[in-house]
């Protein structure tokens, strides 16, 4: 589970998206888990983020980040503790499997205009190397 978060965490998706239907798809486990696994692999991915963004110098758009931090650590512990609990697991799962699979949809639908977006596509080494 974990290096399959690990790989997925390198996608624009991150890793909450492969280990929530791995554990509850596949591994008949309850939703809340799938849910609590995908906050750690997400807290994870995101601390190192930071890390990596701050220890690098990245520029940051602090006037953004100022206008979604509180709105996020106000709502995030919220719902986690009042509205997630309350949704039926059998829901949850259908929800997510809806929006994961429109997702999906969405990006095979616009590939093309993607590719032909791009002007230098890097090679394989490459995408493995920067991923």
């Amino acid at each position: 589970m974990a290096a399959g978060s690990y790989f997925a965490g390198s996608t624009p998706m991150g890793g909450g998206t492969v280990g929530f239907p791995v554990l509850v798809l596949l591994f008949d486990q309850p939703a809340s888990m799938g849910r609590n696994f995908g906050f750690a692999v997400q807290s994870i991915g995101m601390v190192s983020a930071s890390i990596y963004i701050l220890s690098h110098r990245v520029p940051i758009d602090w006037r953004t980040l100022r206008a979604a931090l509180p709105a996020a650590a106000l709502t995030t512990p919220l719902c986690a503790a009042l509205i997630a609990p309350r949704v039926p697991s059998a829901l949850a799962t259908l929800v997510y499997s809806v929006i994961v699979a429109s997702f999906g949809l969405m990006h095979l639908a616009r590939i093309r205009t993607v590719a032909a977006c791009t002007r230098r596509r890097p090679s394989e080494r490459e995408g493995l190397r920067l991923g």
